[in-house]
């Protein structure tokens, strides 16, 4: 796993900013809002149409009853008549009957006619009563006598009032009519109005739909097509295009145009861990033959060297042949190194105690190595790991050194190790120069050195070892951007815990 691409999975907040949800909600509501409005309006005028034309109903029935109120009054004249013809009682309860009935309509009618009309109505039945009284005390007694001169004026006064009542009848007949024909033109007005407000509204759903449509079109079709053509350009390898939050209106397609743009990011780390990885693999190949052919020549020298040293007597010759033999072994490590390189590390793993280890692993270090009175500060927790003690020691023993190289006189190294989640981290530190930010990931390369004499194949050695283990290594960041030195992170899967059987 290359370590460069690891800060471009860290999770960023969302971008703030309209989500689509969001808008979608607020135009579903907003047609929902006028619909319903428009529903509540056209509910409303259906309301007042509907009680417009029940009054219109409720007015025609009314005129009705009091034309046949005037029509009752009327019929006076012929009980009169036959009164006065016949000269005898026998319309008494006929008349009787038209009272009863007039006082009954009347009733009715009361609570139906227009206020204004409502006096008019008790007037009429008022002088209904006064027609009954005459005709009984007066026109029914003077027929009976045979008594012209009081039947005569009799008729005259029972004919001014009938006139009156009739006049009455009539004019609450007309009052009724008139509001009936009111009550109609309103109830066809709010039937136009509920129209004009149907078809208005209507309108306006539709305006507001394409309005909504072309917001939405806006806010969706043209950043999926960004998000599209980003997705055709990182197919054809292009991973230097970003799609940029700025350009999508929504938080859900931000959300996806930053993902898009991570991925890009760790497409172009992983094709390049590739290429790395291929180039290596051809390096390894090429290295493990070279370093075949000259290990030979080199264990020959050192054979011979060996075998003069004891015999050579001039010291001066003595001391070169040393040199040249600490020459050969520097090479033969070299070409050690370049063998480990080339090779699939083959791991014996064992139960291990890391804490135990690494302090054999110090110790062992501070024996072989010259560090001028320095020895690595270690801070260490337990923890029992999966391991090749063999091919730990040799990474560590190789982050040591470089980190001891890297020090100054007056500092220390530290060697620091604890469990984290499902893993459990060792980090070497120094107080050198450090490494630049653009060579962390090169540092573990073959053959990059910025370290007079190195070989290069250290850390690239480091790293295989340790990615054989399921683990990865890399260089770290400093915990402050101007603190010294340089931070070396080894993280090693803790093996997984087994789980103790329950009770039987």
């Amino acid at each position: 796993m290359n370590p460069s691409v690891a800060p471009s999975r860290a999770t960023t907040g969302p971008p703030s900013g309209p989500t689509l949800g969001r808008r979608i909600a607020a135009s579903l509501a907003l047609l929902v809002v006028i619909a319903g409005l428009l529903s509540a309006g056209i509910l409303a005028l259906h309301v007042r149409v509907t009680a417009a034309l029940e009054t219109t109903r409720a007015d025609g029935l009314a005129a009705q009853e009091a034309l046949g109120l005037a029509l009752a009054v009327r019929e006076h004249y012929l009980h009169e008549t036959h009164t006065v013809i016949q000269g005898d009682r026998a319309q008494v309860p006929h008349h009787h009957d038209w009272i009863a009935d007039i006082e009954h309509r009347v009733s009715e009618l009361l609570p139906r006619v227009p206020e204004s009309e409502r006096e008019t109505l008790i007037e009429l039945r008022e002088t209904s009563r006064a027609i009954d009284e005459e005709y009984r005390k007066r026109l029914v007694p003077a027929a009976l006598a045979g008594d012209r001169e009081t039947i005569r004026a009799h008729q005259r006064s029972s004919a001014q009032l009938l006139r009156t009542a009739t006049a009455a009848a009539d004019a609450i007949v007309e009052a009724l009519d008139r509001r009936a024909e009111q009550t109609g033109r309103e109830a066809l007005e709010l039937s136009r109005l509920a129209i004009v407000v149907g078809i208005v509204g209507v309108v306006l759903l539709g305006v507001t739909a394409v309005v909504i449509t072309v917001q939405l079109r806006k806010a969706v079709l043209a950043p999926l097509a960004r998000l599209t053509a980003a997705a055709r350009r990182f197919g054809a390898g292009e991973f230097d295009f970003r799609v940029g939050d700025d350009a999508l209106d929504t938080t859900e397609l931000a959300t996806l145009g930053g993902a898009l743009d991570r991925m890009a990011v760790e497409l172009e780390a992983r094709e390049a861990e590739l290429l790395r990885t291929e180039r290596v693999a051809a390096i390894g190949q090429l290295t493990a033959g070279i370093a075949h052919e000259i290990n030979n020549p080199i264990g020959v020298i050192r054979g011979y060297l060996k075998t003069m040293l004891p015999t050579v007597e001039p010291s001066e010759l003595r001391e070169e042949l040393e040199i040249l033999d600490e020459e050969a072994a520097a090479c033969q490590r070299i070409v050690e190194d370049l063998l480990s390189y080339a090779r699939e590390p083959a791991l014996e793993l064992e139960p291990v105690q890391i804490d135990e280890l690494v302090e054999d692993a110090v110790r062992r270090f501070c024996s072989t190595y010259e560090l001028g009175g320095r020895a690595p500060s270690t801070e260490v927790e337990p923890g029992a790991l999966e391991l090749d003690p063999v091919r730990i020691h040799q990474v560590l023993a190789n982050l040591l050194r470089n980190a001891a190289d890297a020090s100054e006189d007056a500092t220390t190294v530290e060697l620091r190790g604890r469990p984290q989640g499902s893993s459990y981290v060792l980090e070497v530190r120094d107080r050198g120069p450090g490494i630049a930010p653009d060579k962390r990931e090169r540092v573990f390369e073959p053959f990059f050195s910025e370290r007079r004499g190195g070989s290069g194949l250290g850390l690239a050695v480091s790293r295989g070892i340790i990615e054989a283990h399921g683990g990865r290594i890399y260089a770290a960041a400093p915990d402050e951007p101007d603190e010294p030195g340089a931070r070396v992170v080894i993280e090693l899967p803790l093996p997984p815990k087994r789980s103790e059987p329950g009770p039987r």
